[in-house]
């Protein structure tokens, strides 16, 4: 073996072992643990497949933590993605102290998801929540309600609340994506005498598809991943309105002490995520990259 390739092997052996004892090493336990029926703790017996069949033929409470999932999903891209796209193009106009603006929709994001929950626990607050107070002192006091008690808001009060933290992040990548743009194209068109919305939509939208890649994919991954917003929030509820597939996991794993069950849907999480994400990526290679 060439002294180059070992010394190649030496820089890559940390990373291994970490990606194999914090990964790879789990995941083969949790696909181990899925096939038995375990409590967590004492005797395993081995059950097969029945985990998985109860799972995804009998679990009506999962079906409904994957709509969930699902819901939660496209309105995040409108509330993320489409709104940080938004208001990175307002910003790329020049606007006067658009710096203090990045910043401050940017700063929602140095707070942790567990935070964020906290605080707009507080906003949503059916006694001393500034939404409802905000309604009463303009006259609406009819429309307050324990809004996260309600069943036909929770899940979008979830959706409003990670908007309003991952927003901000969305925005800088598009914004860093359409300082790439040269500036010549935008000019020539305008010339021709496009407006701008001929610009963005002919110019700029296409050529930030990459950045669109990335973006969609972060939230459709991130959207299956969601846990801990929920679980401050509501902890699933009010019944089972906003649970999602890691709330239930969590549920019937800890709580119901059936961690057989819960590895088995932790698994088909796994599996449901990488799916997403093979299929968005296999779909955007068949279309003709933009360079510039």
């Amino acid at each position: 073996m060439k002294r180059q390739n070992v010394t190649g092997y030496l820089f890559v052996m940390p990373a291994l072992v970490l990606f194999t004892l914090l990964i790879l090493f789990p995941a083969v336990k949790t696909i181990y643990y899925s096939l038995f029926d375990w409590p967590g703790f004492g005797e395993m017996k081995f059950v097969g497949l029945t985990n998985y069949i109860t799972a995804i033929f009998e679990d009506i409470y999962l079906v409904g933590a994957l709509k969930n999932n699902v819901i939660y999903l496209v309105l995040t891209l409108i509330f993320e993605v489409a709104f940080g796209l938004f208001m990175a193009v307002l910003l790329d106009q020049k606007l006067r102290f658009s710096g203090i603006y990045r910043a401050l929709f940017f700063a929602p994001m140095m707070l942790s998801m567990v935070v964020v929950g906290l605080l707009w626990g507080f906003i949503f607050d059916v006694d001393y929540g500034l939404l409802n107070a905000v309604l009463k002192t303009i006259g609406l006091e009819h429309w307050t309600r324990a809004w996260m008690s309600d069943p036909d808001f929770a899940l979008l009060g979830i959706c409003l609340t990670s908007g309003w933290r991952y927003a901000g992040f969305f925005m800088i990548l598009f914004y860093a994506g359409l300082q790439r743009i040269p500036r010549q194209l935008i000019e020539s068109a305008q010339l021709d005498g496009a407006g701008e919305w001929r610009v963005f939509w002919n110019i700029k939208l296409p050529l930030l598809r990459e950045v669109m890649v990335v973006s969609v994919l972060l939230c459709a991954t991130g959207a299956f991943k969601l846990f801990d917003l929920v679980y401050v929030l509501t902890t699933g509820g009010p019944y089972h309105a906003t649970e999602v597939i890691s709330t239930w996991m969590v549920r019937n794993a800890f709580d119901r002490f059936n961690m057989g069950y819960g590895s088995a849907i932790a698994v088909i999480m796994s599996v449901i995520v990488f799916l997403v994400a093979m299929s968005y990526l296999l779909y955007n290679r068949r279309k003709e990259t933009v360079e510039f």
